[in-house]
């Protein structure tokens, strides 16, 4: 058993490390099987001597990044816990030279933190977009590599929606403004929510959009749920909206029968989302630029647009193309990443039937997509058995990547 004592400059550098509600520290000892203990502003770990190790170095990483004012949120924390632990934590530097502030007089200082990882083997960079209080308010994967963040940096809103803001949202602060198409869209944080809101072209009002998981749902909207016909489908995403005439919430479902809109007012009554409708939640969400609307129209001709959002730090746009919804996502330079849509199993390839009933013959399909990307074309399905998930990547040829 070894102990190592850190001595930290201060009570709010200790409380900092800590975290709220002590989250940072158990993350550290359950990444690196030690104790910590502080008393005052004196820190000790105890465990074996090499996770003893690794947890000072991640300690040490974390307070490189309290000197250079990054935030501590979750993502930081746990990727300075990951480079301690590889023995990487050198790279924690690399995290604070990528670090910028993005400052407008009288608007919402932003902090960008530039964060690298590899996924499938491919080399991506994720831009984090914190507050000054820590919440992590947008995320962008791979943006140019000379960005200087100039466009995020929103302008001031005009009298119209500055006077909706202050009266509607009085504390809010303002992350961002963007205008086009002579719509005015705003995001805005609402203590540590993020709302988005969009207004036409003379200020007017037009919806407020917050995301939220399924457990945050009120009782009456799960229970019109479990009372429908999509009881048995998967819940991927949840938006609420809030118009002058209604306030609702458009839930996204997955089942291997296709995939489904539906909204269910504050009230449970539950409907299906039209696939035409300008309305918040059908085609009105999100500003599209130039470069995106030009590969949507020569990629996928004849296409409706049928809205955008941020998703997992790409621009999510949905069409309507060749009979079914599709989603287009780019990175946060604007170029394509990949496609996909919803098919269901008789939709599916022999070959593709065949090498999962041959390797995973006890499993059952729960889901199934089709993935466009600028390498290859593949189907993405999901398979259950029991409490055990399985996600296979499959060539229309059988292959299993």
């Amino acid at each position: 058993m070894a102990e190592k004592s850190i001595e930290l400059d201060s009570v709010e550098i200790a409380a900092a490390i800590f975290g709220n509600c002590d989250r940072n520290i158990r993350l550290l000892e359950k990444e690196f099987s030690v104790t910590a203990v502080c008393r005052g502003t004196m820190l000790r770990l105890s465990g074996e001597e090499a996770n003893v190790a690794a947890a000072v170095r991640a300690v040490e990483g974390m307070l490189l990044l309290i000197e250079n004012h990054t935030p501590l949120e979750d993502q930081t924390v746990r990727y300075c816990l990951s480079l301690a632990h590889d023995g990487k934590e050198q790279r924690v530097r690399e995290l604070t030279e990528d670090f910028v502030t993005v400052t407008v007089k009288g608007l919402e200082d932003v902090y960008v933190i530039e964060v690298k990882n590899t996924v499938d083997g491919v080399a991506t960079e994720i831009d984090l977009y914190y507050s000054k209080d820590g919440v992590l308010v947008k995320k962008l994967v791979d943006m140019d590599e000379d960005y200087d963040y100039s466009d995020y940096i929103p302008v001031a809103p005009a009298a119209g929606v500055d006077a909706f803001l202050k009266a509607n949202f009085p504390n809010a602060r303002i992350l961002d403004i963007d205008r086009e198409d002579n719509m005015t869209e705003v995001e805005i944080l609402d203590g540590k929510v993020v709302r988005e809101l969009l207004f036409d072209g003379t200020g007017n009002w037009l919806f407020t959009k917050t995301e939220m998981s399924y457990a945050a749902l009120p009782a009456v909207v799960k229970q019109a749920l479990d009372a429908s016909e999509y009881a048995g489908y998967r819940v991927d995403d949840v938006d609420h909206y809030v118009t002058s005439a209604e306030e609702y919430y458009r839930l996204e479902l997955e089942s291997v029968m296709g995939d489904v809109k539906v909204k269910i007012t504050a009230t449970g009554e539950l409907s299906p989302m039209e696939q035409n409708p300008a309305g918040p939640g059908n085609n009105a969400g999100g500003i599209l630029t130039d470069k995106i609307k030009e590969f949507i129209t020569q990629k996928y001709a004849g296409a409706r647009i049928i809205e955008s959002d941020m998703e997992k730090g790409m621009t999510e746009v949905e069409i309507f193309h060749e009979g079914r919804e599709k989603d287009v996502y780019f990175n946060g330079a604007q170029d394509w990443v990949r496609t996909e849509w919803g098919v269901r199993v008789n939709e599916l390839p022999a070959a593709v039937l065949d090498v999962i009933r041959k390797t995973y013959a006890d499993y059952r399909i729960d889901d199934a997509d089709y993935v466009e990307t600028r390498t290859e074309s593949y189907y993405l399905v999901e398979l259950e058995r029991g409490e055990n998930e399985v996600d296979l990547r499959i060539l229309p040829n059988g292959t299993i990547l």
